[in-house]
């Protein structure tokens, strides 16, 4: 019973000791002025959406004053939420350090696909499934999507999983099998390495422009997706470079336990 009754002091000791901890830091930063501001991108370095002079020029644009400014009068969650509106941005992480300093980390979203739709229209798919803009200023080194697609949703500020959430979208769309089928070659190097571009066909079906080797490689939709792209590897690896690389039109993956080739018919 006195051991309960100790740990209890020590508790509500310790809950009270911070609590005036905290309302000292409160009323010191009062007192303590911003002296710098340290802006960070994080995350991939070969991405180039946005930079520290872009993020500075948000801030200065929205009106924020930081540096000789009491701490107590910059709002964090306000700065988050400025870079947060850009849409090329993942998240943010505001805070203070011990001297003063406020910090700001900024992740940038990461591409998985170029969009060039059947409209004319480019944007970017993430690795989340997030629709991105085209910079005027930056390319993304990804496969680009092209041929036969008119979805709306890049429009409709959606993502792919609101579109498979809906089944009635789901049917219609098409971009949803683009990201499966990209996501599925991203965790692959040798598979990425290959893949130059995805089509969409009249019919929906999807194929895939290969640096090396067939004219097009023919998945159809995202249905046995990791099985197709086995098999895709495995005739690269093992079957092509026995019979060449220019042999094959066409590489068809669409059946089940199949891999069909179209012999070329030109030399």
């Amino acid at each position: 019973m006195k051991k309960k009754v100790v740990k209890m002091i020590v508790f509500f000791g310790s809950m009270v000791l911070i609590i005036v901890f905290l309302g000292f830091i409160q009323s010191q930063k009062k007192h303590v002025l911003c002296q710098k501001v340290n802006i960070n991108i994080a995350g991939d370095t070969s991405l180039h959406f946005i930079n520290k002079a872009d993020a500075s020029e948000i801030l200065k644009n929205k009106g924020f004053v930081f540096e000789n400014t009491p701490l107590v009068d910059i709002n964090t969650m306000e700065v988050e939420k400025a870079i947060s509106e850009q849409p090329n941005i993942d998240s943010v992480v505001v805070f203070f350090n011990i001297n003063g300093e406020l910090n700001i980390n900024i992740t940038q979203k990461t591409p998985l696909l170029r969009v060039i739709d059947g409209a004319g229209e480019s944007y970017y798919l993430d690795v989340n499934g997030k629709f991105m803009p085209e910079s005027m200023d930056y390319t993304a080194r990804v496969p680009v999507a092209t041929g036969f697609i008119f979805d709306p949703y890049y429009k409709l500020n959606t993502s792919i999983a609101a579109v498979n959430k809906n089944d009635s979208l789901a049917k219609k769309a098409v971009i949803d099998d683009l990201y499966e089928i990209a996501s599925e070659i991203s965790k692959d190097s040798f598979l990425l390495e290959l893949t130059e571009q995805l089509f969409v066909r009249p019919d929906k079906e999807i194929e895939m422009i290969p640096k090396l080797g067939a004219d097009a490689i023919l998945f159809g939709d995202k249905t046995n997706l990791k099985e197709k792209l086995r098999k895709l590897k495995l005739f690269y690896l093992k079957g092509l470079p026995q019979s060449g690389w220019k042999e094959y039109a066409l590489i068809n993956l669409k059946f089940h336990d199949q891999l069909i080739c179209t012999k070329t018919t030109h030399n």
